[in-house]
């Protein structure tokens, strides 16, 4: 009697199984009336929400919208993923209102619980934008119009958590000269960060930028170019910056490191909390982490995630536990048009980097 108890327990628990992974649920982007194979550049991760930002470039230019909002993890028990517009679809109509929400192409969240959101209206009349959103009651709480700057290259948004004298400043690129913008809503003013370097010393991109963890640095690259640059943080969090008699020519020279070359082109970078950047190797599809403290050759770099159901990662993010997630897409925009048929993606999240506070490195 005992031994059949056993058996209908063990039946029991494999038929909840089955249910739990028939029932798991995926971001379904037909709720929001957009492909399953949708472009989705940036993520951002609250609580148990995220954000997603599917800028309105070529097969994207005609999509509703251009904020998500989606449940946190990706996977779930319940059958319906519960995407929506954020903060809502009226403000995402494309037309000539410029406090629309136009093409969202950086996000990123701070320890406040405000959103910040990149907003680059591509061959627009509008000005590019970066707007702050109070995550605990869906409003916006600032933003600030990037005049002069030009939204076609504008592609990245990272903020430096160390807070300031005047609190915490976002960083934006690419304004395609060699500047990135800062932008310091304890100020209500924003100016351009110019990279000063000798004359044999690359061009510098910012089509990809994050602030290391660890030591006041700013990481700087992009897809055009295998060279990586850092620009130190520790004068400017606590400088005014220029004179805002100045506006939108407020400039303010920065001295920029190169720091050596990359594997690849690549996409997507963020810094975890022991040293390392993360970023994903285009030609190679691969992400690998480079430990910052040491030279950026290949012995310095480990490959901590290559599958052929993960084509390219576009943007990385930190989870509640200290995890770094990449963003899956089907192909690499940056990279040209993918030979062959797209492949079709299940999983728009993966675990590239688990966190384990009791290893050194």
């Amino acid at each position: 009697m005992e031994g059949k108890r056993r058996v209908l327990h063990l039946v029991h628990l494999l038929v909840c199984l089955v249910r739990f992974q028939a029932s798991s649920a995926f971001w379904n982007f037909s709720e929001v009336q957009l492909p399953r194979d949708v472009l989705v550049w940036r993520f951002a991760i609250w609580r148990n929400r995220a954000f997603l930002a599917i800028p309105r470039w070529e097969r994207n230019s005609t999509f509703r919208l251009t904020l998500v909002e989606a449940p946190w993890p990706e996977e779930g028990p319940t059958p319906g993923s519960g995407l929506s517009a954020f903060p809502n679809p009226e403000v995402q109509v494309v037309n000539s209102d410029c406090r629309n929400l136009h093409s969202v192409t950086g996000l990123a969240v701070d320890a406040r619980g405000r959103l910040w959101v990149l907003d680059a209206p591509p061959g627009s009349f509008c000005p590019p934008r970066i707007l702050l959103y109070d995550l605990r009651k869906n409003e916006q709480i600032g933003g600030v119009d990037l005049i002069g700057v030009p939204s076609k290259d504008m592609r990245s948004l990272a903020i430096d958590s160390a807070i300031g004298p005047w609190g915490v400043r976002a960083y934006a690129g690419d304004p395609g000269d060699e500047t990135i913008v800062t932008y310091s809503p304890g100020q209500r003013r924003w100016w351009r960060l110019k990279m000063v370097h000798g004359p044999n010393v690359p061009r510098v991109y910012s089509t990809e930028i994050a602030v290391s963890r660890k030591v006041p640095i700013l990481y700087l690259t992009g897809y055009q170019s295998q060279d990586l640059f850092g620009i130190g943080l520790e004068e400017l969090r606590n400088e005014k910056g220029p004179l805002p008699e100045l506006g939108e020519k407020s400039t303010r020279d920065v001295n920029a490191t190169w720091l050596g070359t990359k594997m690849g082109s690549s996409s997507g970078l963020i810094c975890d909390l022991k040293f390392g950047l993360h970023y994903f190797m285009v030609t190679e599809r691969a992400s690998v982490r480079w430990d910052t403290r040491q030279e950026p050759k290949a012995e310095s770099h480990s490959v901590l995630l290559q599958k052929e159901d993960v084509p390219c990662l576009t943007d990385y993010e930190m989870d509640s536990q200290k995890s770094i997630w990449g963003l899956v897409n089907s192909a690499c925009p940056l990279a040209g048009k993918p030979p062959g048929k797209r492949p079709l993606l299940k999983a728009r999240t993966v675990r590239v980097y688990k966190y384990n506070p009791f290893v050194g490195r």
